[in-house]
């Protein structure tokens, strides 16, 4: 029997920053809306942190995405269910 496969999400700091980028948007404009200062989009973008549930739902609204747009996605083998 194989064993069960696996998706595994990864936030992407890459997509959220073209996301960005294709709208025009400054990290300084798109503070407020999300209701942070730039440095933390910047941290975001640079993969140093992973917004939490409350930011990645502003930013999706804003940048016209689908919070899953923002997460590269791939499959794997994981351990059996026991």
């Amino acid at each position: 029997m194989n064993p069960p496969k696996r998706i595994y999400r990864q936030f992407s700091g890459a997509k959220l920053k073209v996301a960005r980028q294709e709208l025009g948007i400054s990290r300084e404009k798109l503070g407020p809306f999300v209701g942070c200062t730039p440095m933390p989009i910047y941290n975001w973008e640079s993969n140093k942190r992973t917004p939490g549930g409350r930011y990645l739902n502003a930013l999706a609204v804003q940048l016209r995405k689908k919070v899953e747009d923002f997460y590269d996605v791939s499959e794997g083998v994981g351990a059996a269910a026991t």
